[in-house]
């Protein structure tokens, strides 16, 4: 039975809403791609190695993602995602106080797991708006991940300037409270319909995946598109903080706000059209 509160008496704000916890949850994801050299030269990585951190970041959204994203269609939405977030939470206070690099490595790869509350946020979201809202739904919540994404890089510098690379994991557990607030207070609870077992769901992405050529096609083009995307922003930090070129923290931030700037452009340009 689907026990969802009625279009209508969605509360106020929540399409902003969802896409400001989106925005800040998934900003987690990418906040130690400008610092994988301070945090490298702390921990005793060496230099070439240092990409591992992403890595690890990036292989834990991917396993969350065919493991307990699918849960959304078994569980009641908000709470598995405050369960979720609970994950990124633990793994930022760790990442912020260990000294251990296998300790870290591992609170990377939580990371990862809890940032994946997104993609249980984003149908949810979809879910409860009106069909013929649906679309324009997606399409503000994905706005609040893709402003997450671009702005999470300066932010890092910023807060890694002055303050030390471990503050920013600090402040990557206060987005996960102040997210876990929004969604307990914004959001109502979503119970779903679908009764299939969470071996049939497992199975049922496994026959899509090997079945629908469009889906492969696509995922092809995803992954090809993510994997350069975030080759080259792992490893220009590495670059440009190295002679010649010896940029700080602060030269980062700008050259990531730029990069900000321009996606804003980009999306007032379409949105225009």
């Amino acid at each position: 039975m689907n026990v969802s509160v009625p279009n209508d008496r969605l509360p106020a704000g929540f399409e902003f809403a969802v896409a400001c916890v989106c925005g800040a949850i998934v900003a987690n994801l990418y906040f130690a791609q400008p610092i994988v050299g301070e945090i490298a030269g702390t921990l005793g990585f060496a230099p070439e190695g240092a990409g591992i951190i992403v890595t690890l970041a990036q292989l834990g959204y991917c396993l969350g993602l065919l493991l307990l994203v699918p849960l959304a269609d078994a569980l009641e939405n908000r709470r598995l995602a405050l369960a979720v977030l609970v994950v990124g939470f633990a793994a930022s206070i760790t990442m912020a106080l260990t000294t251990s690099p296998t300790l870290f490595l591992i609170a990377c790869f939580g990371i990862g797991v809890g940032s994946v509350s997104v993609q249980i946020l984003l149908p949810y979201a979809a879910a409860l708006s009106d069909p013929k809202r649906q679309g324009l739904m997606v399409g503000r919540v994905m706005s609040g991940i893709l402003t997450g994404i671009m702005l999470s890089r300066p932010v890092s510098s910023l807060i890694t300037g002055p303050l030390g690379w471990r503050s920013v994991f600090f402040a990557s557990a206060a987005i996960c409270l102040g997210a876990a607030g929004l969604i307990l207070a914004r959001m109502p609870a979503r119970h779903p319909e679908s009764k299939l077992r969470y071996g049939a769901m497992l199975k049922s992405m496994g026959s899509l995946a090997l079945g629908n050529r469009l889906l492969q096609r696509r995922a092809a083009y995803q992954f090809l598109m993510f994997y350069s995307y975030t080759l080259f922003w792992t490893a220009l930090p590495l670059l440009l903080s190295r002679p010649p070129y010896s940029l700080d923290q602060s030269s980062d931030r700008t050259r990531g706000a730029g990069g900000s700037r321009r996606r804003d452009h980009v999306t007032v340009g379409r949105e225009g059209s």
